[in-house]
């Protein structure tokens, strides 16, 4: 696996949105890594609010940032604004 390329699965739409991604990968994995450095651990929805990032956007950098072992889940869960559990993740 390619880890500086967004993750696709074979269909046309997916892997075109990979590609079209890609360009805006790095800084956007910056944008969620700063917010950590800068505020500590988060949950996906908490780095939405501060970054303003799509929920779509964050997950799928958060999950490329675990696979590059820059974040790991600090063992904080909070609670989402719909009441579900949701990882806070810490730099590594």
């Amino acid at each position: 696996m390619n880890y500086d390329q967004a993750p696709y699965s074979n269909e046309t739409t997916s892997r075109d949105a990979a590609y079209e991604i890609a360009p805006h990968v790095p800084r956007l994995e910056w944008e969620v890594l700063n917010a950590i450095k800068t505020h500590g651990p988060l949950a996906c929805h908490e780095i939405e609010e501060l970054t303003g990032l799509p929920h779509t956007t964050c997950s799928a950098r958060i999950r490329g940032l675990v696979l590059k072992n820059w974040l790991e889940d600090s063992g904080v869960k909070v609670k989402t604004p719909s009441g579900r559990s949701a990882i806070r993740w810490r730099l590594k």
